[in-house]
């Protein structure tokens, strides 16, 4: 009786062992080792009973089917983090390169608001001045060309760069600085960071003739040469 007791609490420990090697095969695996987390946990059962049913006897089996079982769970715990952290980079890139063909393709009009990556780019105001006798655009019949424009760091939690050379004038396909000196208006943008939630509202200053066909086009730090914000100013 005693000795049938005793082949009762082996079967259970190789039976753990069993368990938990299968599960650990296939901890590995994706998708599969949700069937693996299952055998670890019955292999881990298994394990604890058979360790208790030979408290007065050798342990080892029981031991060794209740640690394959404990790795083989923590395996398929890990991988299948690894493995969603992946899926969620490839879902992310994906949106992010829709979103951004999307907005590199869509012309803004002055009044709307761009948003690419957590960051609104808008343009207020457009206003076009002669300068006066002492300073004028360089080019006869150019104006110059004042753009009102706002940077608002809505959701980037880290902080965001911004510089007047990231926006460029463009005059029929001819694209120049926006840094000019414009005696009538003082506010114009520097460069400088913006952490979450903060904004800046400044000037930009071009020199254009103001009966062509005007755009303003950022491309700052956070785009690469094929992606850009455009705003038609008129």
């Amino acid at each position: 009786m005693e000795e049938s007791k005793h082949n009762e609490h082996k079967v259970l420990a190789i039976l753990a062992i069993v368990f938990g090697a299968i599960g650990l095969a296939f901890s590995w695996v994706p998708i599969i080792n949700n069937m693996a987390a299952i055998f670890a946990v019955v292999g881990a059962i298994l394990g604890i009973i058979a360790l208790v049913k030979n408290r007065k006897s050798k342990k080892t089996k029981s031991i060794v089917g209740l640690v394959l079982s404990v790795v083989a769970f923590f395996i398929v715990l890990s991988t299948q983090n690894t493995y969603s952290n992946e899926i969620d980079k490839a879902t992310g890139t994906a949106t992010s390169s829709k979103s951004t063909d999307k907005i590199s393709t869509r012309t803004f009009k002055v009044g709307e608001t761009a948003t690419y990556k957590g960051v609104e780019y808008k343009i207020n105001s457009v206003n076009y001045n002669s300068g006066n006798e002492y300073v004028k655009p360089d080019k006869d019949g150019n104006k110059y060309v004042v753009v009102n424009v706002t940077i608002t760091n809505k959701d980037n939690d880290d902080k965001i760069s911004y510089n007047p050379f990231d926006f460029k004038l463009d005059d029929n396909g001819n694209q120049t600085d926006m840094d000019s000196y414009d005696p009538d208006t003082e506010d114009t943008l520097k460069s400088g960071d913006l952490a979450k939630g903060a904004s800046v509202t400044s000037n930009l200053i071009g020199e254009a003739n103001s009966s062509d066909k005007l755009k303003v086009i950022y491309d700052g730090n956070m785009f690469s040469k094929k992606e850009k914000v455009t705003f038609a100013l008129n």
